[in-house]
């Protein structure tokens, strides 16, 4: 377990970015075929999108739950079209979760702000 939220949103990240590497074209045909194929959009809806939204707590931080915008900020950086168009970019897996972790990490200063301005 990594405790500091940065360097576990960073190792979140490059793990996930190297399994969408490995798993890239399959991954394309998936997400790409199953709005057209309700058994295979009820697979993705069952087992895909709890372990993402587990991983999103594993980035965001497990008290992140009613702070929308550092989850949305989770979300963006752990989507697998968010990974394709930065490797698409020329970025390595590497320095692609090293960018969308400091999107992360803007996202939790943001929220943290926030909660300061509103408690004032």
């Amino acid at each position: 377990e990594i405790a500091e939220p940065a360097p576990r949103a960073m190792t979140a990240l490059t793990a996930m970015y190297e399994y969408y590497d490995r798993g890239q074209e399959m991954l394309e045909n998936v997400l790409r075929d199953s709005p057209q194929v309700p058994a295979l959009a009820e697979i993705l809806q069952q087992k895909w999108m709890p372990l993402m939204e587990g991983i999103v707590g594993i980035i965001a931080g497990t008290d992140s739950a009613s702070d929308i915008g550092l989850r949305a900020s989770a979300q963006v950086a752990l989507d697998f079209f968010t990974w394709r168009k930065l490797t698409a970019s020329g970025l390595s897996n590497h320095e692609a979760a090293r960018l969308a972790a400091t999107w992360v990490e803007a996202g939790r200063r943001h929220s943290a702000l926030g909660q300061s301005l509103r408690h004032r």
